[in-house]
C-alpha cells in the first residue's frame, strides 16, 4: 500500500518462529529508505525498544515517534506490549501517514483483516514438511535444494552472521540474504 510517505507490507511467516521474528528484519533492513518495524503479536517477542505499540495505543504517540523516519537509519522498531491491531489501527495509520516505510510483524494465526498488503514467507522443507499449493509468497530456502511450489522469490539460505547481526538489531544491507529482500519491497502483493 503506498501512502503519503511510503510503503507498507505486513510480513506473516508460517511454520517457523525463528523466521518470524527474523523475517520482518530483513524487511526493514533491506528498506530503501528509513524503516519502521511494528509488532501486531500481542504474544510477541520482548523486542528491546523505548514505548511499546500498547503505550502509544493508551497515550498516543510523540512528535518524534511520527516523525521518526525522517532522521533515522538502520533497523527501528516498535514492540508489541499486549495490545491488538484492531485497537490500534488509528496509530498503523498515523505511523503509515508518516514513516517512509513500515513492516508489520503479523502473526501467524493473523489470517486477514489487515488493511495493508501482507506477504507470506514459507521456509522450504524437505518431506513430509514440503510446503505445497500455487500461492504467491516469498520462499525461505533451508539449503534442502528444493524448488519454491509457487511464484515468489526464494531467499538464500539465512547464514550464521545474518542471524547474529539481525538478532543485535544492526541493519546489514550488503548481506546477501538481506539485499534478497530488497526485491519484496518492488512487487505487487495483495
Amino acid at each position: 500500500m503506498k501512502n503519503a510517505a511510503g510503503q507498507v507490507l505486513g510480513v506473516r511467516t508460517e511454520f517457523d518462529s525463528v523466521l518470524s521474528v527474523i523475517a520482518p528484519l530483513g524487511l526493514v533492513a533491506a528498506a530503501p529508505r528509513p524503516a519502521l518495524m511494528v509488532d501486531l503479536d500481542a504474544a510477541g517477542p520482548a523486542y528491546p525498544s523505548g514505548r511499546s505499540l500498547a503505550e502509544l495505543v493508551g497515550e498516543g504517540p510523540t512528535r518524534a515517534e511520527l516523525f521518526g523516519g525522517a532522521s533515522r537509519a538502520g533497523i527501528a522498531l516498535l514492540r508489541n506490549g499486549g495490545v491488538g491491531w484492531e485497537s490500534a489501527l488509528p496509530v498503523l495509520e498515523a505511523l503509515a501517514m508518516r514513516w517512509p516505510a513500515l513492516v508489520l510483524r503479523v502473526p501467524e494465526a493473523m489470517s486477514t483483516g489487515l488493511p495493508f498488503p501482507v506477504v507470506p514467507v514459507v521456509p522450504l522443507f524437505p518431506g513430509l514438511l514440503a510446503s505445497w499449493g500455487d500461492r504467491a509468497a516469498v520462499w525461505q530456502s533451508t539449503g534442502s535444494g528444493l524448488t519454491a511450489p509457487g511464484p515468489g522469490p526464494v531467499l538464500p539460505a539465512l547464514s550464521r552472521h545474518s542471524l547474529l547481526t539481525l538478532l543485535a538489531f544492526r541493519a546489514e544491507p550488503r548481506g546477501r540474504w538481506v539485499r534478497a529482500w530488497g526485491r519484496i519491497w518492488d512487487l505487487p502483493w495483495p
